[in-house]
């Protein structure tokens, strides 16, 4: 087994340090990965000696000596920000105003009312409400437009989701002034904020006969018991034959609930899934507990550059264990370990404190130089000092590190999102289906899934008939577009799984996938 590559080394300049210790010394720890045993840092760390140090010294003398006034909270987060930029792509500071939302979402919870909003020419409309939500027991329907949130007016040119998203959240209880699509009068609707549970597993649904998918936007603390949930639908006298996993722009999230996902899917007790170690954190292994709920086949995992941290730790497993395929284009190279401490301002640190590290001992993480990554491009990776090759633990295959996670099959995702030119195609398209289907009140039903080909060119018909489209760009998207249409209205109008139904069948990853599970008989000789 190969030694991992030592981490980097950064000096700062001494009054960075400093800080970095007056930093440390008021905070309240609790790990990331361990919520319910939060633990103090400050009985380890001297505070009398810290609070005199040169930077705590210095804020004193300004804040009480200096000739005008100034704010020294924003001063103080700004030396914080200053010291965390020295470090890593991962160490962040979260003032107070952001902590709640991001432990809500940790949570897999929002702030909110339940609703979801498209912008429309120069408004916004209410495009979902979630059923059982605040505002759907408020009355507000799909089609609504939204004119104002509390005193607010909303304006195409000062508002876009984000800032609506904030407006709503601010307060126990906001008023909507909306206009009601099928009436045509203004109405006031009050509506309670509360927090709304976010489904992580977002979308499960037979493939085929023998083929389970269930796709994971993230990993919270409710993670695992979602996966679980969705498995259950595709098990007959407790077995499955495929599964196929989607971590395609899944960022990660908590560890143990991968650890726990994990060990549904290897079955075998003490298996090493992940390891953490860092300069000031002892290794510590997190290993399979053998007690696997039901009797999976084949496995095929997904993933993409979005796919980063949790999600590359379970792609990892797999693939070091050779448990089943990793399908798609390389993942993003985030094997850093954050752990998040409380700081007395109300905001917080969360601090890289270790290193990811796959069951063969590959490190996750791909090179970076402070804030910046070395390089973007997985092919640049190949040919650096900073990979390293490794061999899976069962079949004793290949696999590299230094940069993310591999896959054993390669499928290059189509390029029309990163095309502006389709972006706006898409936008036009939406507008127009958007006005067509939900503003008109015209309706649609499952079985109108996908839309038939009279529908579909009519739609093409509209954008080709647009000067600012070409008949050359439209050739090009023609059947993105339709699948990325398909997807829109159905999850409009439906629960996310059909939504992402309609999506599956004309992608090239699933069916690469499929067709993979389909080829060999165990997981084992998937990989031969």
């Amino acid at each position: 087994m190969n030694n991992p590559t030592p981490s980097r080394k950064y000096i700062l300049l001494e009054p960075l340090m400093l800080a970095l210790m007056v930093i440390v010394g008021i905070v309240i720890g609790y790990q990331l990965n361990e919520t319910e045993d939060d633990y103090s840092l400050i009985s380890k760390i001297n505070d009398e000696e810290l609070a005199i140090g040169r930077v705590e010294e210095l804020l004193r003398f300004i804040e009480n000596k200096y000739v005008y006034t100034l704010d020294v909270a924003q001063i103080q987060d700004q030396l914080i920000n200053t010291v965390i930029n020295e470090l890593d792509p991962h160490s962040v500071y979260i003032p107070p105003k952001e902590l709640e939302g991001i432990n809500l979402q940790m949570d897999g919870k929002y702030l909110g009312i339940g609703i979801e909003s498209f912008q429309y020419r120069d408004d916004f409309y209410i495009s979902k409400v979630k059923e059982g939500s605040p505002a759907s027991k408020a009355g507000l329907q799909r089609g609504m437009k939204i004119l104002a949130v509390n005193d607010s007016i909303i304006q195409k040119n000062d508002f876009d989701y984000y800032d609506l998203a904030d407006l709503i959240k601010q307060d126990k209880q906001v008023t909507l002034k909306v206009i009601n699509n099928k009436t045509g009068e203004e109405q006031n609707i009050l509506v309670e904020t509360e927090e709304i549970d976010i489904n992580t597993a977002s979308a499960s649904f037979r493939l085929d006969e023998n083929t389970g998918y269930i796709r994971l936007e993230r990993f919270t603390s409710n993670s695992y018991k979602e996966f679980m949930q969705s498995l259950e639908l595709f098990i007959e006298e407790d077995k499955l034959e495929n599964l196929v996993i989607d971590l395609r722009d899944n960022p990660g999230g908590f560890l143990p609930e991968v650890v726990k996902i994990l060990s549904q899917l290897i079955t075998e007790k003490e298996r090493v899934l992940v390891f953490t170690e860092g300069e000031n954190s002892p290794k510590m292994e997190y290993k399979t507990t053998g007690r696997a709920f039901f009797d999976i086949n084949n496995v095929a995992v997904l993933i993409n550059h979005g796919s980063a941290s949790a999600s590359e730790i379970l792609a990892g497993a797999i693939q070091d264990w050779d448990r089943g395929i990793i399908v798609g284009i390389p993942s993003f190279g985030k094997g850093l370990v954050q752990e998040q401490y409380k700081l007395r301002n109300g905001g917080a640190v969360r601090l890289t404190v270790a290193e990811y590290f796959t069951p063969t001992g590959r490190l996750i993480q791909k090179p970076y130089d402070k804030k910046q990554y070395l390089s973007q491009n997985q092919e640049d990776l190949k040919d650096s000092s900073e990979v390293s090759q490794f061999k899976t633990l069962l079949l004793e295959r290949p696999v590299n590190a230094g940069g993310g996670i591999e896959p054993d099959i390669f499928v290059e995702e189509e390029k029309n999102w990163d095309s502006d030119e389709f972006q706006i195609m898409l936008s036009h398209a939406k507008e127009q289906v958007f006005s067509e289907y939900v503003l008109s009140e015209r309706g649609l039903e499952k079985k109108d899934f996908p839309l038939n080909e009279a529908k579909t060119n009519a739609l093409l018909s509209f954008l080709k008939n647009d000067k600012r489209h070409s008949d050359r760009s439209l050739d090009m998207y023609k059947q993105s577009l339709i699948s990325e249409i398909n997807y829109f209205l159905a999850h409009i109008y439906f629960e996310d799984s059909f939504a992402a139904q309609m999506r599956s069948a004309s992608d090239q990853t699933i069916a690469k996938a499929i067709e993979a599970l389909k080829e060999k008989g165990t997981y084992s000789e998937l990989l031969h």
